[in-house]
């Protein structure tokens, strides 16, 4: 047998068996709030797309109505989305392609949209892309 000079290090030699416990739990616990979010973030996304899909569904089946508690719910969820999602660099495809344009393919759908659905469809095209909420109540400058 050759011997190499070299000597395996203890591990554990002067760490308390305690301290292990505790950072193993510390990693057990970040990993199960990581999975967590993230399976709220999915459940959030596939909320959005649904809800999404049932609005176009109203939309299809009244013709002199227009489903404007079916969109302000869609826009509830976008908003949980957005909320869930603002430090992500990445957000679900589907999800981004209901909100690709979404304004101009309201305005598209029908001579007559109600002008409250427009100005909410604006600020959700804002918040989910640019981060911000264009509509300023209570962080008004000074002097308004």
């Amino acid at each position: 047998m050759i011997d190499s000079g070299l000597s395996l290090p203890l591990i554990s030699s002067n760490i308390p068996l305690r301290r292990i416990r505790r950072a193993l739990l510390l990693a057990r616990q970040i990993q199960k709030e990581r999975e967590m979010e993230k399976s709220e973030k999915d459940r959030l996304a596939t909320r959005v797309v649904d809800l999404w899909c049932s609005f176009q569904l109203a939309l299809t089946e009244s013709k002199r109505k227009y489903p404007v508690q079916q969109f302000f719910s869609f826009a509830s969820a976008v908003r949980q989305y957005t909320a869930l999602t603002r430090r992500d660099r990445l957000v679900r495809r589907d999800v981004a392609a209901v909100m690709n344009g979404l304004l101009q393919s309201l305005e598209l759908e029908r001579k007559r949209v109600p002008g409250e659905i427009l100005y909410e469809a604006d600020r959700l095209e804002s918040l989910f892309f640019a981060g911000y909420d264009p509509h300023f109540e209570g962080d008004e400058p000074p002097g308004l």
